[in-house]
């Protein structure tokens, strides 16, 4: 199911979206576990093991994005907030595609990246 503009509360799978992805990346789940959930109706993958694949990245690069899976036309970031070497949050943002160039990307994610630092030095003791 993709949003209809009344999606408040609805489930979706880790393998929808910016958020859900980098919530997979950063979860303990197995690779097993995480394709329990896959949902290939929200791939933008052509299978599971591409979202295997896509949340490899997710980590190594340490940024989640997606382009049209949850509403079309829209493109996602999203960052990991961390407190005590863990991710307690994460900070989202989503734009529609033709204003999100890759230059705009970058900028997005740097301010992003910043924001995140900015709230874990907050949640440090």
């Amino acid at each position: 199911m993709r949003c209809d503009g009344r999606c408040v509360g609805v489930p979706y799978p880790l393998n929808s979206g910016a958020g859900g992805k980098l919530l997979a990346a950063v979860s303990r789940l197995s690779d097993d576990e995480l394709l329990q959930g896959f949902d290939p109706q929200f791939a933008s993958g052509s299978n599971a093991q591409d979202f295997l694949a896509q949340i490899n990245t997710v980590r190594e690069q340490g940024y989640a994005y997606s382009h049209g899976e949850m509403n079309p036309g829209v493109v996602a970031l999203s960052v990991p907030i961390r407190s005590h070497n863990e991710v307690v949050a994460g900070i989202g943002l989503f734009d529609l595609e033709n204003r999100m160039t890759d230059e705009v990307v970058r900028e997005r994610l740097a301010n992003m990246k910043q924001s995140a630092q900015e709230i874990e030095w907050m949640l440090s003791p």
